[in-house]
């Protein structure tokens, strides 16, 4: 029984719910326990604890909160919603595709749902029924219906236009501008202050590649600054960039309205979202505008398509000047877009295949891609190419036991014995790069190409295969062989890719001069030189600069 002046649990709630909306999850977590000691029974209060847990990375923690929410009140759409969405977060993703299927039994319409779980089915292998359920989606969202998230779209569709379309969705009412541009001037210093958003300040793909570039930026022009806003992180990684950047600020614990703020008090130049919409990004920060300028670069494979980001910043294979019109943004054309260095590890330990579990003789293919970006249209190429190479094996990720059933059965049912699909475990980061030397060619996928694992290959010296497609995630490794001059492992269609794949692996001979030239490249080529990279991203800079200070609008910019 309530005492008085005692807040109800309604009262709790919607106190909970602002702490949420200002990041404050701490201070929520314990407004909504107290919802939960008022009334146990309350599904809507167990469920809101779970958010708070997991937005303070305490997943097991949370998802046992979802469970009760769920126990408590079975009907609803969005506590099994949000259970998947944890799931999915944590690499469980079998679970979550069935958390979202239960979703979508209770609430056909329920937003977003049909895209998640086809993510997290793509995540496992699991190909039932995949082309009506694409061709489904596809048409939703040709239709204007919000039935997936931005980026699961970019791996199955081979479409800007589609691309920019679930973009244009997702941002429509979610993340408006709301803040004025800040006016772009000179500060005493005369450098410009560059800003880097990120939640993946870490052991990320997104740190490895970009750590190099914010060493080897020249301080007597510009400020570069880290704003890191994703899970706690310790280790090597990120020591190394905190102490790569002239400062490093937590804003985790602000709301966006207050981490554009931040930003704006430090008189930031160029604001640059490395997240664009991946995991625990915010894309409200540069709706309440942290700078003059604000840019889209690397961590997202797509157009923003919101009046807050001014720039995209690519190369010309990425998105060629014919591709422009399928981005809000003006487009930023470097010599090459993706950022690297010359200091990956990889350990001097030599592995035979046996220790890897691979055979003695036979052609070695690989793919180490996630296993969402393995369609079963590459994945039906890949299978042809194994009956046409006698003794040809396929060395795979190992993407826990799921996935490697799926894809068994999908290689039988192609006529392919399983025990041809081998699955390599982790390992640690320089034995995984010095393992690829063990492998004979590298299998690129499509319509999502590899991106840092393709430039880990190319690192460890081995052939990448791919096939350019049409829209940015598609063309990444035709961009990173272009820097590393091996335009000729890029195919043109799919058939040409198989017939390659084919050819190279019955006369691996003619991989000798392409694998020396890439061995070459990795010390002479522009694709691992961080300081010419850094001096173009400054070129860049300049010139998206000098517009904002003259008061013009953002314009395209090409580089080199």
């Amino acid at each position: 029984m309530l005492q008085p002046n005692q807040p109800s649990v309604e009262a709790h709630l919607h106190h909970g719910v602002a702490l949420s909306r200002a990041n404050r999850h701490g201070e929520a977590l314990k407004a909504f326990e107290s919802a939960c000691a008022l009334n146990p029974a309350s599904g809507t209060a167990h469920n809101s604890r779970a958010n708070a847990l997991r937005e303070l990375d305490r997943a097991a923690e949370a998802l046992e909160a979802y469970r009760k929410a769920i126990e408590l009140k079975p009907t609803s759409a969005s506590f099994y919603s949000n259970y998947g969405s944890l799931l999915a977060e944590m690499g469980r993703h079998g679970e979550a595709a069935a958390a979202f299927a239960e979703a979508l039994v209770l609430k056909p319409d329920f937003p977003l749902l049909p895209g998640l779980m086809l993510h997290a089915r793509m995540n496992v292998c699991d190909w039932r029924d995949i082309e009506t359920t694409k061709a489904t989606l596809l048409s939703a969202i040709e239709a204007g219906q919000r039935v997936s998230p931005p980026w699961t779209v970019l791996s199955l569709v081979d479409s800007p236009d589609l691309h920019r379309k679930a973009a244009e969705i997702w941002v429509k009412g979610r993340y408006a501008e709301n803040t004025p541009r800040p006016v772009s001037q000179s500060n005493q210093s005369n450098k410009l202050r560059i800003g880097y958003f990120s939640p993946d300040f870490r052991d990320h793909p997104v740190a490895l590649l970009t750590a190099g570039l914010i060493e080897a930026h020249d301080r007597a022009e510009f400020e570069v600054h880290g704003f890191s806003y994703g899970p706690d992180a310790e280790g090597p990684v990120r020591q190394r960039l905190e102490k790569a950047f002239d400062s490093f600020v937590d804003i985790r614990t602000l709301s966006d309205a207050e981490a554009g703020a931040r930003a704006r008090d430090m008189g930031l130049d160029i604001a640059i979202d490395l997240a664009g919409f991946t995991t625990y990004a915010r894309p409200g920060i540069f709706a309440a505008r942290a700078a003059p300028v604000q840019a889209s670069y690397l961590g997202y494979a797509g157009t923003m398509a919101s009046s807050s980001i001014d720039y995209v910043i690519a190369d010309r294979i990425v998105i060629p000047p014919a591709h422009r019109y399928y981005y809000t943004e003006k487009v930023v054309s470097l010599p090459c877009f993706q950022a690297n260095d010359r200091s990956r590890s990889m350990t001097d330990k030599s592995f035979t295949r046996t220790e890897l579990g691979l055979p003695e003789e036979g052609f070695v293919y690989c793919c180490f891609n996630n296993a969402y970006k393995i369609a079963p249209e590459i994945f039906a190429r890949w299978m042809t190419v194994l009956e046409r190479v006698p003794k040809s094996i396929l060395w795979l990720r190992d993407y826990g036991a799921v996935a490697v059933s799926n894809l068994r059965v999908a290689a039988s049912e192609r006529g392919i014995n399983p025990a041809r699909l081998i699955f390599a475990g982790h390992v640690p980061f320089d034995e995984h790069l010095a393992r690829h030397q063990a492998a004979d060619m590298f299998l690129d996928t499509s319509p999502y190409n590899a991106h840092t694992t393709a430039a880990d290959a190319l690192w460890a010296g081995l052939p990448v295969l791919t096939c350019a497609g049409q829209s940015y995630p598609a063309r990444v490794a035709a961009s990173l062989l272009t820097a590393m001059n091996v335009p000729e492992l890029i195919a043109a269609t799919p058939e040409e890719y198989e017939a390659m794949a084919i050819a190279l692996g019955r006369e691996p001979a003619r991989l000798g001069p392409i694998k020396e030239k890439i061995v070459r490249g990795r010390q002479i080529s522009r694709l691992f030189d961080a300081t010419a990279f850094a001096r173009n991203m400054e070129a860049a800079f300049r010139g998206m600069a000098r517009r904002a200070r003259s008061g013009l609008p953002p314009e395209h910019i090409d580089i080199g």
